[in-house]
């Protein structure tokens, strides 16, 4: 081999070398660049679909919240009327029912009096006329004797 032969074989080899270095260079650059902008694109949609995740997640944990709160006032509210209702209810039947039994027992009392009084008035009454049917019966026992007599003497004569 010449030295020329030996200086174009140096050259195309120099040459061929940087460009093998230039491509691949540039091939690792692009690679890098690929790479680098997937890892971005990842991390952006990973963060962008952490964040909405974390967005829903919070949103339907206060959604939550707030239906479970609101459950429980509402609870609270229809338990304490529940309750207030019931105390009125029982509240009321017992004054109905101490009404009702103030006036049976009025009502009793009265009857009772009532009762009492009717049956003095009749048994009075009763007394009374048994007396006078008494007394008059005796008085005419008493004069029928006398009559009798008075009769019989009067036929007599």
């Amino acid at each position: 081999m010449t030295h020329t032969d030996y200086e174009d074989y140096n050259t195309m080899t120099h040459t061929d070398y940087e460009d093998y270095n230039t491509m691949t260079h540039t091939d690792y650059e692009d690679y890098n660049t690929r790479t680098h902008k997937d890892y971005e694109d990842y991390n952006t949609r990973t963060h962008k679909d952490y964040e909405d995740y974390n967005t829903r997640t919070n949103k339907d944990y206060e959604n939550y919240n707030t239906r479970t709160h609101k459950d429980y006032e509402d609870y609270h509210t229809r338990t304490h009327k529940a309750h207030e209702d019931y105390n009125t209810r029982t509240n009321k039947d017992s004054e109905d029912y101490n009404t009702r039994a103030h006036k049976d027992h009025e009502d009793y009392n009265t009857r009772t009096h009532k009762d009492y009084e009717d049956n003095n008035t009749r048994t009075h009454k009763d007394y009374e006329d048994y007396n006078t049917r008494t007394n008059k019966d005796y008085e005419d026992y008493k004069s029928r004797p006398h009559k009798d007599y008075e009769d019989y003497n009067t036929r007599r004569h």
